[in-house]
């Protein structure tokens, strides 16, 4: 399970579009200009999340998974799933089939 896990990490990190230091973003201005484009694929809970990893300074990274191209994308495309801890917050509630 763990050797899962660690391609999955490497999966998503390999499939990243874009990285946000949400600690920077002081302005409600930028922060609009952050969150408006993605407001059709995120819920109100997820938003709210993002604006409380703001207040704590922490990065946001942006991708996604593809069921296509390998079998642990596969995999975690089938099911929404989420994982919370003190170090990392994964949201993939909001991107399954």
């Amino acid at each position: 399970m763990h050797d899962l896990f660690n391609q999955l990490y490497e999966e998503l990190m390999d499939g990243v579009n874009e990285k946000v230091e949400l600690g920077t973003v002081r302005d409600n201005a930028r922060w609009k200009q952050i969150v408006g484009p993605r407001a059709d694929r995120l819920s109100d809970r997820m938003i709210e999340k993002l604006e409380s990893y703001r207040r704590k300074g922490w990065t946001a990274y942006y991708g996604h998974l593809d069921s296509e191209s390998s079998p642990v994308q596969t995999f975690f495309c089938m099911d929404s799933f989420e994982e919370e801890n003190d170090e990392i917050y994964i949201n993939g509630l909001e991107c399954a089939w």
